[in-house]
């Protein structure tokens, strides 16, 4: 999840728990009080009810796609260190193992795949779909 998005998922909780004292009741009691038209005292009621749904429900899709990173393979690491090795060298490939030291600095998504099975760049058009909304 990019930072931008992850800041405005955080944003919209702080501002949704404010306002947890006067939204957290029901249609009835909101029209009473407020002089609220039924639908609207009912939209307002539902709209709190179901937002920290919606953004759970977006949490777990930005999960999904997330980056990964891409690294030098350990043959072009220069620390032969066998702690080092052991610790920093990881297998991704059938055997193929990379140092997390040197990053490539590219990313892919770690749930997207174009039409030849490779990884798609991330952010992904999912994420990037998120971001456009979130932006508006």
């Amino acid at each position: 999840m990019t930072d931008t998005v992850k800041s405005w998922i955080e944003e919209r909780r702080a501002i949704h728990s404010e306002g947890t004292g006067v939204l957290l009741r029901n249609p009835y009691e909101l029209n009473r009080e407020y002089d609220l038209w039924d639908e609207d005292a009912e939209a307002i009621a539902d709209a709190h009810n179901m937002f920290p749904r919606a953004l759970d429900a977006l949490n777990k899709v930005l999960e999904l796609h997330k980056p990964i990173f891409y690294y030098e393979h350990e043959d072009s690491c220069m620390n032969t260190d066998e702690d080092h090795c052991a610790e920093r060298h990881v297998e991704f490939d059938l055997g193929e193992y990379y140092c997390e030291d040197l990053p490539t600095g590219e990313e892919a998504c770690d749930s997207c795949y174009d039409d030849e099975g490779e990884r798609v760049a991330y952010p992904c058009a999912t994420v990037r779909a998120i971001e456009g909304a979130i932006n508006d």
